[in-house]
């Protein structure tokens, strides 16, 4: 399962097995999020894309470190953390996956 779940969804069991994705997978579709949703403004517009992993799943994720021009079906792409979003109230800053093309 991904994200990560201490419990089976189908079955109960806690006896699950942790499984390390390598983080590399490939475009099979995107969009460019011109009308974000509230929190995001400061960010559009970004490219948002349904990645394939190269174990299999299919995680959305933003893409970053490229030109929405450079994006193209099968790209391939590598996970890297960044800077999701920043909440201007008690200024935390929250990271998480994001993708960007492989680096030759």
């Amino acid at each position: 399962m991904f994200p990560k779940r201490d419990v089976c969804p189908v079955c109960g069991s806690r006896n699950v097995e942790e499984y390390e994705f390598s983080g590399k997978g490939k475009v099979l579709s995107w969009t460019i999020v011109r009308n974000p949703p509230s929190g995001f403004e400061y960010y559009k517009p970004y490219p948002l894309a349904l990645v394939e992993l190269e174990e299999g799943p299919v995680v959305l994720a933003q893409l970053t470190d490229v030109d929405f021009d450079e994006i193209d079906f099968g790209m391939e792409v590598e996970m890297v953390t960044r800077k999701i979003r920043e909440f201007d109230e008690d200024g935390i800053i929250l990271y998480a996956y994001k993708f960007r093309p492989v680096l030759k």
